[in-house]
């Protein structure tokens, strides 16, 4: 629900029940790079990233390590950090991200904080099926990353009662991850990653049909 263009009704039961005030009264969204330096310390972050998931989009409340995790990272953007060159992504890269959210869930699950490993498994499995999607032509490297998602979920569903048996195979999907970035990289050239296909699926995807 918008106006005028980078706006958003968010007092709507569209995205919250709780909120809904049966007006169109849509506000500028807000541009959280450089919050830090706008508010001193950075107050009211916490309460804003928190209200977001709890109000705004009904979600259940993060684990507060969770929160804190959030408030730093985005109380650190900066917008002198942003490079004036395209950086362009890569099925490496993005795996990397996956490979970084199984490592967070294997550090979490080894202090004890299983909330917190639910988040990073979540995180990776929503990573692979973003990569799954750049890979229109590639049924079968679709298949590996739905596999590897299939045994984080396995992970995910045994951590509350065996989380050493999860911490297992959150290790063997980490083993699993190296090797299949590899293999999308070499698939590259027909996917998504590459601008040339990208452009081209886009065009037919926008293609009106009879």
């Amino acid at each position: 629900m918008s106006s005028a263009p980078g706006t958003a009704d968010v007092t709507t039961s569209l995205f919250s029940k709780v909120r809904e005030d049966h007006m169109l009264n849509a506000r500028p969204i807000p541009d959280l790079v450089d919050h830090a330096a706008r508010a001193q310390t950075g107050h009211g972050l916490k309460e804003f990233i928190e209200s977001a998931v709890t109000d705004e989009f009904q979600g259940v409340a993060p684990p507060r390590a969770v929160v804190d995790g959030l408030v730093a990272y985005v109380g650190s953007l900066q917008s002198s950090a942003c490079r004036g060159d395209v950086i362009r992504r890569s099925p490496r890269r993005d795996m990397r991200h996956v490979a970084r959210a199984l490592e967070l869930a294997d550090e979490a699950l080894a202090r004890g904080e299983g909330a917190v490993a639910d988040v990073a498994l979540v995180a990776a499995q929503s990573e692979l099926g973003r990569i799954a999607e750049r890979y229109p032509y590639s049924p079968a490297r679709r298949e590996e990353l739905a596999a590897l998602a299939r045994h984080v979920a396995g992970a995910r569903a045994i951590a509350p009662e065996a989380p050493k048996g999860a911490r297992v195979r959150i290790g063997e999907a980490a083993i699993s991850a190296t090797h299949l970035a590899f293999a999308l990289d070499r698939d590259r050239a027909g996917s998504l990653y590459d601008p040339a296909t990208a452009t081209a699926w886009l065009a037919r995807a926008a293609a009106p049909r009879d």
